[in-house]
């Protein structure tokens, strides 16, 4: 008995050159099955089924008059006819979107890996994606923003609270590898605003003045306080009749 594994091996391994294209165009031309067209060419079912669809043939593409398929063209994919996507109602829309959320909250940090490794491997992806899509971008997450303000507010506080230690060394670190372009910028901003400067210096000295003048009252009213509270111990030390501490018990 011969082994037929290996002829199928060996079957299954031919290229499919431009004589067996012909023939394989000519057999399905004919309306033969898949499987009698892959007993003739000596190939698989499978390699005939994919070099068909990979040559624009399918069994829902329009046909000629004779009723045989005819292979599409680049231009002429579009006739194939594709199954349309099945139309939610409103519920099941919320549905979905619970399911998705849920889903998101359960697995937010497998899912923060996987963008993360993604993200890693495919760098020149995300930058074409992102300046491609940058409008669209920045106009969906101020629309987020403005529709969950409170929430994206309070998130942003937590957040900062719980990596505040983290966050001040990052700006620290930040502001000692840029010191020259942070003063730069500063010097720059001060020569193009000079009034704008010179009038908000004249404000901050302004209302420190009146801090200090403030202080200064707040401590003259305590010392007079304190100069009445002492006038009303010595008052009361001339009326103590035990001046040298000691209290005398009269049977």
């Amino acid at each position: 008995m011969p082994e037929m594994v290996i002829i199928k091996s060996a079957i299954t391994t031919k290229k499919w050159d431009s004589e067996k294209i012909k023939k394989l165009k000519k057999l399905s031309e004919q309306g033969l099955s898949t499987s009698s067209i892959a007993k003739k060419l000596g190939v698989s079912k499978n390699s005939v089924v994919g070099k068909l669809y990979r040559l624009g043939w399918n069994a829902s593409a329009v046909r000629d008059k004779n009723g045989n398929p005819e292979f599409l063209k680049a231009q002429d994919v579009e006739f194939i006819q594709i199954k349309p996507k099945r139309v939610l109602s409103e519920r099941q829309k919320l549905k979905q979107r619970e399911y998705h959320l849920k889903y998101r909250q359960t697995h937010r940090d497998v899912l923060r890996e996987r963008s993360k490794q993604y993200r890693l491997k495919h760098p020149d992806v995300i930058r074409k994606y992102l300046a491609e899509h940058k409008d669209e971008m920045t106009k969906k997450r101020i629309e987020y923003r403005e529709a969950n303000k409170e929430y994206v507010q309070q998130q942003a506080r937590d957040y900062y609270a719980a990596n505040h230690d983290k966050y001040m060394e990052r700006a620290l670190k930040w502001r000692e590898q840029n010191r020259e372009r942070i003063n730069a910028y500063a010097r720059e901003y001060r020569e193009k605003n000079k009034d704008k400067t010179h009038a908000a210096s004249k404000r901050y000295y302004q209302k420190k003045k009146e801090e200090r003048l403030q202080c200064l009252e707040e401590i003259q009213l305590l010392k007079a306080n304190v100069q009445e509270l002492q006038n009303q111990l010595n008052a009361l030390q001339q009326k103590n009749p035990y001046k040298d501490g000691n209290i005398y018990m009269y049977a």
